[in-house]
């Protein structure tokens, strides 16, 4: 298979995890759940797209819409990482 080709799959995997990070966070939110196993999840999933987006911009460094895919990847999972990593910060303070 060709590189991009390949980077266009990475940059595509690269997204799957920030809508599972999504789909996880509201499917097993509620009153009784334990939330700090679902947030090491999302940020293990989150490490995971990182990767995978940053490697598809390796891959894909001459065309700028496939280099769009690894970007919006990189970005997002960022996102889902920040936010995430703000509510384990909140979880610490609300325990004190």
């Amino acid at each position: 298979m060709e590189k991009f080709k390949k980077g266009i799959i990475l940059g595509a995997l690269s997204i799957v995890p920030v809508v599972i990070s999504i789909m996880i966070f509201f499917a097993t939110s509620g009153p009784n759940a334990n939330p700090v196993p679902k947030v090491y999840f999302i940020i293990t999933l989150s490490i995971i797209g990182i990767i995978l987006a940053g490697t598809s911009i390796r891959l894909t460094k001459q065309n700028a819409m496939r280099l769009l895919i690894g970007g919006i990847g990189v970005i997002a999972n960022l996102f889902i990482l920040v936010c995430i990593l703000l509510l384990l910060f909140a979880f610490g303070m609300g325990e004190a």
